[in-house]
């Protein structure tokens, strides 16, 4: 996991001049649908700040100067305590977004990633990697300085389930 955030840091560092570079901070939320074997779970409700259906709910990205090329990390956390046993689950991804077309302030992208989700019950926890991507909409706002999104995503636990729905976000950019 320290090997994945220091990549991960590493390519928002180098992902463009520091003079051009864009560095975004936003938060995700998501409506997905797991599929495991013959197994349909119901749709769940990923919400900020969470990593409900590991969705990873807090985004800080990096950004050339025209947003065209965006190198972002994903990362969610779940902690939840009974008085018998602590329930952990932690999400962090690397991603890479590509702008497709523009017109006016709407912006159609694609997005790949994939990184660790380590999930576990006291001292017992399972790390899988996950992978996946989609197509959305970026809308801007605020004269520019923040942005709404929404797009169609697969991803893949490996080894344990496919997710499939619509991921939803905003950004705030620092330039």
């Amino acid at each position: 996991m320290r090997r994945l955030l220091g990549l991960t840091f590493t390519l928002l560092f180098l992902a463009s001049p520091a003079r051009a570079a864009h560095l975004s901070l936003g938060a995700n939320g998501a409506l997905m649908k797991g599929v495991s074997g013959r197994e349909s779970f119901d749709l769940a409700l990923s919400l900020p700040f969470d990593d409900a259906l590991h969705r990873p709910g807090f985004r800080v990205g990096v950004a050339d100067e025209h947003r065209n090329h965006e190198i972002f990390m994903d990362v969610g956390a779940t902690v939840l305590k009974s008085s018998y046993e602590v329930y952990r689950s932690v999400t962090v991804t690397g991603n890479y977004q590509h702008s497709l077309k523009q017109e006016g302030s709407v912006t159609q992208y694609v997005t790949l990633g994939g990184g660790l989700t380590t999930q576990g019950v006291s001292a017992r926890t399972d790390t899988r990697a996950v992978y996946g991507g989609g197509l959305g909409i970026r809308q801007t706002v605020a004269d520019d300085h923040g942005s709404v999104r929404v797009e169609l995503r697969v991803e893949r636990i490996a080894d344990a389930m496919t997710l499939a729905g619509v991921k939803f976000g905003f950004d705030l950019w620092l330039k």
